[in-house]
C-alpha cells in the first residue's frame, strides 16, 4: 500500500517504465509516452496533436543526476519520445 501520493505516483511510473520495456518502447516521463498515450486514450485527436509530437531529452537511467551545466537536446519540456505509442498504450497506464 502507497502511504502518500508522491509514493503512488512512483509506483505507478515504475511499473509503466517496465511495461515500456517489456513492450520494446524507449522509456520516458514528462510529455513522453505515459503522459501522451493518456490523454489520447481518454481524449483521442482532440487532445493530441499527434502532427505537432517531437521528441524531447532523453530519459536518464534511474539513479543518475543531469549534470546541471548539460547541454539539453530540446527545449519543449519533453523527456523521451512520445511518437512511438498508440491510444492503447495509454489504455494500459489507466487500468
Amino acid at each position: 500500500m502507497c502511504s502518500s501520493a508522491g509514493d503512488f505516483y512512483a509506483k505507478t511510473q515504475n511499473e509503466f517504465q517496465q511495461w515500456l520495456i517489456a513492450n520494446h518502447l524507449p522509456p520516458s516521463s514528462h510529455g513522453g509516452i505515459p503522459d501522451t498515450s493518456l490523454m489520447m486514450y481518454l481524449g483521442g485527436d482532440a487532445w493530441v496533436r499527434k502532427d505537432k509530437m517531437v521528441a524531447g531529452d532523453p530519459m536518464l537511467p534511474p539513479g543518475t543526476r543531469a549534470r546541471p551545466r548539460a547541454r539539453r537536446s530540446s527545449d519543449n519540456g519533453v523527456i523521451g519520445d512520445p511518437r512511438p505509442l498508440h491510444a492503447r498504450d495509454g489504455q494500459a497506464l489507466f487500468r
